[in-house]
């Protein structure tokens, strides 16, 4: 079986819980926590990382998106920004509230903030955002 990205995923999700804390964790325990985290992650998918149909290309890939020449797509923030805006027909205030991941970046990047906004849209109107995000 290949190795899914769900997996990486999960991994990534770990990363990031201490950097959306209220609280933000001090840099000795960070990396720690973070040494800790890959480690247990890297002895639980083991087993699937040396599977002979896992694509070893595909698994480093995925660690390092910065490196494919193909995933610049020439979108600044402000675009992005301005392109979620429309596609969602967000209001002046849900704009100001998706911008503020810039000033709050303790609080997450440009997508919790999109989910954030998808959910208080799907309070109000009873119509599912999260959908299209995910």
């Amino acid at each position: 079986m290949p190795f899914q990205f769900v997996y990486l995923c999960d991994l990534l999700c770990d990363l990031e819980a201490p950097y959306i804390r209220d609280v933000p964790m001090l840099p000795k325990p960070l990396r720690e926590y973070k040494s800790n985290t890959v480690r247990l992650w890297l002895q639980k998918h083991r087993d699937r990382l040396n599977d002979l149909s896992t694509n070893d290309l595909a698994v480093i890939s995925m660690f390092q998106p910065e490196k494919w020449v193909d995933r610049d797509f020439g979108i600044d923030i402000e675009s992005m920004e301005r392109m979620l805006a429309r596609v969602f027909g967000l209001s002046r205030s849900q704009v100001i509230e998706l911008r503020r991941h810039k000033t709050e970046p303790h609080n997450g990047d440009l997508g919790a903030f999109v989910e954030r906004v998808a959910v208080s849209m799907e309070r109000v109107s009873g119509i599912s955002y999260f959908s299209l995000i995910v």
